[in-house]
């Protein structure tokens, strides 16, 4: 199982950085230089989260989170900006995103924040896998199997 990650930003550097982190982190990543391109692209695939800068050409941003949260309402999201207000912040956390970074971009800061965005994912596949996959489980399960004969 793999946790989609759409990246939207409009520096070339800036987006290979970020691209190289979140593929460390785990993720599959999708980068795309544009507003109007991240749009399409949520509408056509939505990804399991979010990566986007504030100043975008074509739709900006806090576009793309309304976008994002139109088709599911609990997708992770990041924020990343250098032209940061306190009324963007606002409206940022006001549309569920998990945390503003600001550019420049501090990359111990940005692993946290993308290993946070993936443990929901990460932790719900390994409970699934190891709960499965656990004795205790395998031995309940032998018992009511010979209880049941």
């Amino acid at each position: 199982m793999s946790f989609t990650l759409l990246i939207a930003e409009d520096d070339p550097d800036q987006a290979k950085l970020l691209a190289r982190l979140a593929a460390e982190a785990g993720f599959d990543v999708s980068s795309v230089a544009d507003g109007d391109q991240a749009l399409a692209e949520l509408a056509a695939t939505p990804p399991d989260a979010l990566l986007t800068d504030l100043r975008l050409p074509g739709a900006d941003g806090l576009a793309l989170i309304a976008a994002l949260r139109e088709a599911d309402a609990a997708a992770p999201v990041i924020l990343a900006t250098g032209y940061a207000t306190a009324h963007n912040a606002v409206e940022a956390f006001h549309l569920g995103v998990m945390d503003v970074l600001f550019k420049p971009l501090e990359l111990d800061a940005l692993r946290l924040t993308l290993n946070a965005c993936g443990k929901p994912w990460r932790s719900a596949a390994a409970s699934t896998n190891s709960r499965r996959n656990s004795p205790r489980v395998a031995r309940r399960r032998s018992s009511t199997a010979r209880r049941r004969r």
